[in-house]
């Protein structure tokens, strides 16, 4: 279930508790006559029903199915009590025959019970008996009744809410009946303390919560798991005890969940939650459990050597509880039964040691990830009751190891095995790209690029198979064994066409990748978007049902399908296929409509899939776009040009980058009053490992469109110096804007996009700008004894809660105050006499201010302010402008931070959008460069078409020169192009050698086109409506 590596369950316990709590009572059919049961203490009307589907034994009554308020909740069985006048008030004796019948085996499997009885005197049954106990699935408590009638030893179950109406189930009614009181008492003295009652509805709520939100991590939606195991955890915050072991353990899901989408913090803070409940926990398999879900968490975060102790400790835990006396009391009474009693814990064992194998294989202990994996798959195969698919988790795990060993033939075996048994489980669907992605590369690793080429193509096809929305974790890692295999086989053709033809699929492949940020700015600005339609939010809603449907129906039928010939059903198994044929079919027709009656929200998050020509016919002659993808240990940079493309590999991986980019962004922040030297040299190292294997298809262009990723994001690649440096003067330093103009954009689609798309209407007015904003916190490069208090630090403390930012927490910001005078400057040049500049400032530059204006009728938006990225207000998943904000934060709509949702449900016509004070650095030496890309996401989508953003703040003076600068070469029409009128207000700096240092003219960036109408080799296209 990590993220990570696509392959890993939460937990046994899912198996178990899904089956056993959607499976538990069968459903009655016919007209059956209805008794009418006692209300519960809740007062819920309630009744029971014979259950038709079970042949009562030879002297004993039907079953009954107790239903309240329409709600199926609690369940009658029983056996046979011989009868003995002298024992009859002997629990022991009762408690015997209990252990004894063949009801014990379920109940134990559902929930957890104390050993001790307790009469029921208190309610005036003295010979009647009940269990406090908790349900396995959600830990609420439930009551277990056992109420002796004659030759007859009833087994009643069900919430303590319906302790009055079990008991009516059974006994006639008393003339005197016990009071509410009676009961009350009595269920404390069974529980021994005071006991939540959950009504029908809740539980109902509760459990149908947790299987959704089950299916959901099952199936890889992690977003959607994440919202359902919160609802659950409020629920149960409302009626369990704090410290109620139940509660830590739907924290756990929530927190995995949360990690499986990139969110280190955020799930470390969850974890934190959860851990002192655990650890005062009588049950040892709670520990194991949680030492478990932190070693998937710190696999996630690529931590992992940590990961490895963790798991090695979970796999102790497990096989110390396995290994231990089983506390299964049926055998003494006598009873036999084929399922394994510890079958759960071998389940936990085998997945603990599937995680150890996985991150044995990381740190390249090959002879313990084998062994972890291979006792994995053999306790599958030896105990019964565990699911049959699970054994694709551990295949693919054997499948990655065999390669990593060299045996390739090995490798096959099992990957292809795990590709059958996890089809069985989830169809062919995205849960299946993982397992093919390891087949693609265990082929590139031997050499065989052919066959891994095709493999990926298969790939490749099955994901534009999938419906709109699908979720595919596909990562970088993933694409770079194509990329691998596609340079390495180009190598040894000599037709130019053919390489051309495998570079284009190369192209193909870099569409598919999005940033984490990205992903989730989207997510969110779709979100947003449904909310506002209820039309689509209807339609979303719809397809969210069919998916849940499709998904249960799927593991339900892999279930039926694992299960013994003998006690398989096909008329549950057709019934199975039935219901995932019509949720399918559902799917579609829902997405149809979606396509037709809202392209806007399909290509915001399913943007459709580019043609080469088409992309490099909008390009001229000397442009290129350069797209990266950086992996673990080599990386690749994709050239496109009006005459082909180009992909060249760059030696190094992704935390070498980052080492390179961190220690140039060292020397461009204020220290003690000034700035550090500027490493020349590494400039230019780094630039020619980053286009050295494309250096001479560069040599006659004159702008470059970057599309980064990771580190990249965080570097404005005009600083990058591409001539060895022959003085220290940054003044004569070869600097890459020196001889091109240079944009970035968020993505190939975007910058097609920006580059294909016209407005319907142009802009008239000059400039709505805001800065300044009412902040009432310290600057730390200015006060840096106080760095430990900064207001990032209070933000960074400080979880987000559902709803408006907390006023306090943003105004603690920075004030920055000299982007006034920035505005004015620049809202000088731009007016007109006609038509004057709108500036806000202070106090008036709120949300509520910007959405009053006309924002379609500005040509340039302007946001001196800070850029809050995510990481920085804790629980933040995307990015926000930073405005003033009220006294006190009612609605998001002003709550003094403009998240990057709202942006792109704004309808803005800029030609530019300016953000002047953003800094990429980010919080904990974290780069944030991919928050720029959500920004620039946003506000494309609400109507931009380029933005001038800023990697670190530069002071005052300086942005005002090189904004004036770039500004006055736009002229009033904007008719020059953001990029290159940049590119001239930077090179006016370089050449002042008080301002040639990068740190002053190199912090701002174009994102978007950047070139002007003029400048295209094909004319820009108004949209036909």
């Amino acid at each position: 279930m990590m993220k990570t590596n696509s392959i890993f369950q939460t937990g046994a316990k899912y198996f178990f508790l899904f089956f056993l709590t959607t499976a538990v009572y069968a459903q009655t059919g016919g007209d059956v006559e209805k008794q009418k049961l006692a209300e519960s203490l809740l007062d819920e009307n309630c009744s029971a029903m014979p259950r038709s589907d079970v042949i009562a034994a030879p002297g004993l009554p039907q079953d009954k199915l107790i239903y309240c308020d329409e709600n199926l909740v609690g369940k009658v069985t029983s056996t046979k009590f011989f009868e003995d006048k002298k024992k009859i008030d002997d629990s022991k004796l009762i408690l015997e025959i209990y252990y004894s019948s063949s009801a014990a085996r379920s109940i134990k499997n559902r929930m957890s019970c104390s050993s001790e009885l307790k009469s029921l005197k208190k309610i005036k049954w003295k010979n009647a008996y009940g269990f406090g106990c908790k349900l396995k699935n959600g830990g609420w408590p439930h009551l277990l009744l056992l109420l002796p009638r004659g030759k007859v030893l009833y087994i009643a179950d069900g919430s303590p809410s319906l302790f009055p109406t079990l008991i009516s189930a059974v006994y006639p009614k008393r003339k005197d009946p016990p009071l509410r009181s009676d009961y009350v008492e009595n269920l404390q003295d069974i529980f021994g303390e005071p006991v939540p009652l959950a009504s029908s509805s809740d539980l109902k709520n509760f459990n149908s919560l947790l299987a959704d939100a089950r299916v959901a991590n099952t199936q890889a939606r992690y977003r959607d798991s994440e919202s359902l195991f919160r609802k659950a955890l409020d629920l149960q915050s409302k009626l369990l005890n704090n410290n109620d072991i139940s509660i830590a353990e739907t924290l756990l899901d929530l927190a995995l969940n949360v990690s499986n989408q990139g969110r280190d913090e955020e799930a470390l803070a969850l974890f934190r939650r959860a851990e002192p409940i655990i650890q005062v926990s009588p049950n040892d398999a709670d520990r194991a459990r949680f030492a478990s879900y932190q070693g998937y968490h710190e696999a996630n975060s690529k931590r992992y050597e940590k990961a490895l102790q963790f798991s090695s400790g979970a796999v102790s835990s497990w096989r110390k509880i396995v290994e231990g006396p089983s506390l299964d009391l049926s055998s003494l009474f006598g009873e036999s039964n084929n399922t394994d009693p510890r079958a759960p814990d071998k389940g936990e064992l085998a997945l603990a040691l599937n995680l150890q194998a996985n991150m044995a294989l990381r740190v390249e202990e090959l002879a313990l990830a084998q062994a972890s994996a291979s006792e994995a798959l053999q306790i599958l195969k030896d105990t019964s009751g565990l699911p049959k698919w699970w054994m694709a988790d551990i295949l693919l795990t054997l499948g990655k190891i065999s390669s990593a060993q060299g045996r390739l033939s090995a490798s096959e075996k099992f990957l292809t095995a795990a590709l059958a048994e996890k089809g069985l489980a989830t169809g062919d669907g995205p849960q299946l790209i993982p397992i093919r992605v390891a087949l693609a590369k265990a082929y590139q690793v031997e050499g065989m690029n052919t066959s891994s080429i095709i493999t990926y193509r298969q790939i490749f096809k099955k994901i534009k198979s999938f419906p709109l929305g699908t979720k595919v974790n596909l990562r970088k890692q993933d694409i770079i064994p194509f990329a691998l295999a596609i340079t390495n086989h180009a190598k040894t053709l000599k037709d130019e066409n053919e390489k051309q033809g495998l570079f284009n699929e190369a192209f193909d492949a870099f569409q598919l990748l999005r940033p984490t940020v990205v992903e989730e700015t989207v997510n969110k600005a779709s979100t947003r978007l449904a909310i506002n339609n209820p039309d689509l939010s209807s339609l979303i809603d719809a397809i969210q049902i069919a998916e849940r449907e499709r998904d249960a129906a799927n593991i339900e039928l892999s279930y039926e399908t694992s299960l013994p010939d003998d006690q398989r059903s096909k008329l549950i198994e057709d019934k199975l296929i039935l219901k995932k044929k019509i949720a399918y079919v559902r799917i579609l027709q829902l997405n149809q409509k979606i396509n037709k009656e809202f392209p806007g929200y399909s290509k915001l998050i399913a943007p459709k899939t580019l043609e080469t020509t088409n992309f490099r016919e909008r390009l001229g002659a000397t442009e290129g776009v350069v797209s990266f993808i950086t992996g673990e240990k080599s990386s690749f940079v994709l050239l496109i040009r009006r005459n082909g493309l180009f992909i060249g590999q760059i030696n190094e991986g992704e935390d070498s980058i980052s080492e390179s980019v961190q220690e140039l962004r060292k020397a461009l922040v204020i220290q003690a009053g000034s700035v550090n030297e500027f490493d020349q040299s590494l400039a230019f190292s780094l630039h020619n490992r980053l286009f050295g294997a494309i250096q001479s298809k560069l040599a006659d262009l004159n702008h470059l469109i970057i599309i980064p990723t990771g580190p990249l994001a965080s570097l404005p690649f005009a600083l990058l110096i591409d001539s060895e440096p022959k003085s220290d003067r940054y003044s004569e330093a070869s600097w890459l804007v020196n001889r091109v103009a240079i944009s970035h954009s968020p993505s190939l689609n975007t910058f097609y996009s920006q580059r294909t798309i016209a407005p319907a209407k142009k802009p008239i007015k000059p400039l709505l700008a805001f800065g300044n904003p009412s902040l009432s916190g310290f600057d730390v490069q200015k006060d840096e004894k106080n760095a430990s208090n900064s207001p990032l630090s209070a933000l960074a403390s400080s979880c987000r809660k559902v709803g408006p930012a907390s006023a306090d927490l943003i105004r603690s910001l920075a004030p920055l105050p000299e982007t006034e005078q920035e505005l004015k400057t620049v809202g000088k040049i731009l007016s007109t006499s006609n038509s004057p500049s709108i500036l806000y400032s202070k106090d008036l530059a709120t949300e509520e201010n910007l959405r009053k204006q006309s924002l379609n009728d500005y040509k340039v938006l302007y946001f001196a302010t800070h850029g809050l990225l995510p990481g920085e207000l804790k629980c933040q998943t995307e990015p926000g402008l930073v405005m003033t904000p009220p006294a006190q934060s009612k609605s998001r709509d002003n709550d003094g931070l403009l998240e990057a949702s709202e942006i792109a449900s704004l309808r803005i016509n800029a030609d530019i959008v300016v953000l002047s004070a953003c800094n990429t650095a980010g919080s904990s030496g974290r780069f944030g460069g991919d928050s720029l890309s959500g920004l620039a996401e946003a506000f494309f989508f609400a109507g931009a078409r380029s933005l001038v953003v800023s990697h670190w703040q530069v002071p005052s003076r300086a942005t005002a020169s090189l904004m004036s600068a770039m500004f006055e070469s736009l002229g009033p029409d904007l008719k020059t192009g953001s990029a290159l009128s940049l590119r001239d207000a930077q090179k006016s700096l370089i050449k002042i050698e008080k301002t040639a240092h990068p740190f002053f003219w190199a912090a701002f960036v174009v994102v978007g086109d950047g070139i002007d109408e003029s400048w295209l080799p094909l004319p820009r296209e108004t949209p036909k409506i």
